[in-house]
């Protein structure tokens, strides 16, 4: 990924040295390795883009970004710090956007997910996709099932 330039990183937060990232108009894009701290810093960086963007209820975006993290870092990778993370987030239009986040695991059986919130809240299996679910309006996989597409919108 390349630099960006000084311009445009006045109003992005300080970047980790583990943490790639190239903006351009109306898309961040990044990568990272697999650590919980790159996930903060991810975030961060999400919330000056879309501060930016002058987009700034934005709970439920950082919400679905957080547990596509999660579920890439964890479950994905595997917590093998030789993997990455792509993350790239693009704005669309009226406070919608793209989050795309593929990891380097094997993938999974995406088909077989139920993306329902279950009756008991404490349940832990797929309540993140569950909730990932209902705060975007689509959600798109690759057949190998190590890349999410998840479109949001800010309230």
């Amino acid at each position: 990924m390349e630099n960006l330039s000084k311009t445009d990183q006045t109003s992005l937060p300080p970047r980790l040295p583990h943490l790639e990232m190239e903006k351009k108009a109306d898309t961040l894009l990044m990568k990272i390795p697999t650590q919980q701290s790159s996930a903060w810093a991810v975030i961060d960086s999400c919330k000056a883009f879309m501060d930016e963007l002058g987009v700034f209820d934005t709970l439920g975006i950082i919400v679905v970004l957080r547990e596509l993290l999660n579920n890439a870092l964890v479950h994905g990778n595997r917590g093998d710090m030789k993997n990455k993370v792509l993350i790239q987030i693009e704005y669309l239009k009226n406070s919608s956007f793209k989050i795309v986040v593929q990891d380097e695991g094997a993938g999974f059986d995406y088909h077989s997910l139920a993306l329902e919130l279950p009756e008991d809240p404490r349940k832990h299996r797929t309540r993140g996709y569950a909730l990932i679910n209902s705060l975007s309006s689509k959600l798109e996989f690759n057949d190998k099932g190590n890349r999410i597409a998840a479109i949001v919108t800010a309230a």
